[in-house]
């Protein structure tokens, strides 16, 4: 895995993982510890996404394609009902884990 790619995964997760811990301490709005979070950053991320900024940089025509999370499994999608990002946190933290420890093989 190259440096750049390497960077997105871990990058994503230590937002991922601040986002939990907050959302289930108090705030709710996913949408507003993104925002927190990413004040604490010096290089926000393109639409505050780690891995939405590795997509980018790759080919902005296929983003998505390029999202780290779908190199390792086709099917993820960040809305998906089952961990969507912005209404199920918790899941989201675990699916892109999971994805992470499959990437390292």
């Amino acid at each position: 895995m190259n440096n750049e790619l390497k960077d997105a995964w871990i990058n994503c997760i230590k937002m991922w993982e601040w986002i939990v811990l907050h959302h289930i301490d108090g705030e709710r709005d996913v949408g507003v510890l993104k925002s927190k979070y990413l004040m604490l950053e010096r290089d926000n991320p393109y639409l505050g996404c780690y891995f939405c900024a590795y997509g980018e940089d790759k080919n902005r025509d296929v983003m998505c394609d390029n999202c780290p999370a779908r190199l390792v499994d086709p099917t993820f999608r960040c809305d998906h009902p089952n961990y969507a990002y912005d209404a199920e946190p918790v899941a989201f933290l675990v699916k892109i884990k999971e994805l992470y420890a499959k990437a390292q093989i």
